[in-house]
């Protein structure tokens, strides 16, 4: 959370802003942002309604006041144009069938001046050294089911097309590194590897199993290291 803390005080978020936090998710993000904009407002929105009610629980638990969740989703979202001075998304662009509509329809919520920042993954930023014989196959499993449910594991390096082409001004698009010595080797790994392996279909899942046991068994060689590139793309409304 420090690292998307430095990111946001670089965005320029700041307090008495409203923020819209996109895929909301369990509602963690949304109230460090509350607190980072404090006495603005954020509105967290997601299309899941199980994450819907452990954000709210979330919210009630940390006693944050200046927050709303609500059931939605990126390409109709039920906001007037011009509604926020921020429209912030995390990993939710790599889900997305049509990410350009859904950029497009962050733009029409964006008020004149304001800013969208988009922050997502590209495999081809992840690399671990000495690199596990399976480690390929598993990366390469997991983006052939993504693509299948319409998501994109390479959509980092497609953000700044993306903000252009959707008619946003002053784009600018950075790389976040993290590696494994900012978290530790196996908590880095539970983090790549956690998500890819809900994608694989279960008629693949014992070969991936076999796949993670070996990337997890190299990942204890002394010289093992890793990282990931977690990219962010920011425009601002002409």
């Amino acid at each position: 959370m420090a690292l998307e803390r430095a990111v946001w005080a670089k965005l320029g978020i700041k307090p008495g802003m409203k923020v819209l936090d996109l895929a909301s998710g369990p509602g963690v993000v949304s109230c460090e942002l509350a607190r980072a904009v404090d006495p603005g407002h954020v509105v967290g929105v997601d299309a899941n309604d199980r994450f819907i009610a452990i954000a709210r629980a979330v919210q009630q638990e940390e006693q944050v006041k200046n927050l709303e969740f609500h059931r939605g989703n990126a390409y109709e979202l039920h906001f007037e144009a011009g509604s926020f001075d921020v429209v912030y998304a995390r990993f939710l662009f790599q889900h997305l069938d049509q990410p350009q509509r859904a950029l497009s329809e962050m733009f029409r919520v964006l008020r004149p001046g304001g800013m969208v920042c988009v922050g997502d993954i590209d495999d081809g930023w992840l690399m671990l050294h000495p690199e596990p014989a399976r480690f390929p196959a598993f990366v390469a499993k997991a983006a052939a089911a993504q693509r299948a449910k319409g998501g994109d594991r390479a959509i980092g390096r497609k953000l700044y097309g993306l903000f252009k082409a959707a008619g946003f001004a002053d784009v600018r698009t950075s790389v976040l590194p993290v590696t494994s010595q900012d978290l530790g080797l196996k908590n880095l790994l539970d983090i790549i590897t956690g998500f890819k392996r809900e994608l694989i279909p279960a008629s693949q899942i014992e070969e991936a199993e076999q796949d993670l046991a070996n990337v997890y068994a190299a990942a204890g060689e002394p010289d093992a290291w890793g990282a990931v590139g977690v990219f962010y793309a920011v425009g601002k409304k002409p």
